[in-house]
């Protein structure tokens, strides 16, 4: 994938040394990384990233800035890149800044409610070459699709600067792919070590509940009580205190 890039230095020499100083980065975020950066090397205006949670989804997006375009010139030295986040949780976003940005990086974090009333002046001040939105969760539907909710707006007024959206949730994402918008997706590789929600279903560590699934059932007397995977659940709970097992 490197020889598709015009790199100004030797690009695969500096992920080598990257990762062999065993200082937290993983080969997987790095080869999402070079996939974002070949998307927008292709011209791409509207990307999308997909990966699950905890996968290192921020960890790809710290080194597409922070390395990959550097190096390959999409991003020169007096440009930046906008992190758009919607969390809520003043904790999360803390992270996000902790995480993103630094003397160091090309990156700004930006909350979404700041970003909608003074987002186009920031753009101009910073010299923003590249939006990334974090988890997007806008869902389906007529008012509150991908394509309406985030991409098209921005469009209105920058019709050429990249968008970028990270999600593990992306329905909104799908929904706008199958209504046929301009839209690139890449799915996220994930770490050999990844543990997630399927590692959980195959080990029987989550229950996947069927589509009408209930808390409350109604039994042969016409009284309503727990389900049985509620109760199930709730006898496994008692087996542990303070995370760790105590019965049998």
């Amino acid at each position: 994938m490197l020889s598709k890039f015009n790199s100004k230095n030797n690009l695969e020499a500096k992920i080598y040394d990257l990762l062999s100083r065993n200082n937290g980065v993983y080969p997987n975020e790095i080869i999402n990384a070079i996939k974002l950066g070949l998307s927008l090397v292709n011209d791409n205006k509207n990307i999308a990233l997909l990966a699950p949670m905890q996968s290192g989804k921020t960890g790809s997006i710290k080194h597409l800035c922070n390395l990959i375009l550097p190096e390959i010139n999409f991003l020169k030295e007096n440009e930046s890149v906008m992190f758009l986040t919607s969390m809520r949780d003043s904790d999360l976003y803390e992270q996000n800044i902790r995480a993103l940005e630094s003397d160091l990086s090309n990156i700004i974090v930006v909350k979404m409610d700041d970003f909608k009333s003074t987002g186009m002046i920031e753009i101009d001040r910073n010299n923003v070459k590249l939006i990334i939105r974090d988890e997007d969760q806008y869902g389906c539907g007529t008012d509150s699709t991908f394509d309406n909710g985030f991409f098209h707006n921005i469009r209105l007024v920058n019709d050429s600067i990249p968008l970028i959206s990270v999600s593990a949730t992306p329905y909104d994402v799908i929904d706008a792919k199958n209504k046929g918008y301009d839209l690139d997706v890449i799915n996220g590789v994930r770490s050999n070590n990844y543990f997630g929600i399927t590692e959980m279903l195959e080990e029987g560590l989550i229950l996947n509940i069927e589509n009408n699934y209930q808390h409350f059932i109604t039994n042969e007397d016409e009284v309503s009580c727990l389900s049985e995977e509620i109760k199930d659940c709730i006898l496994h709970l008692n087996k542990f205190e303070n995370g760790r097992r105590t019965k049998s």
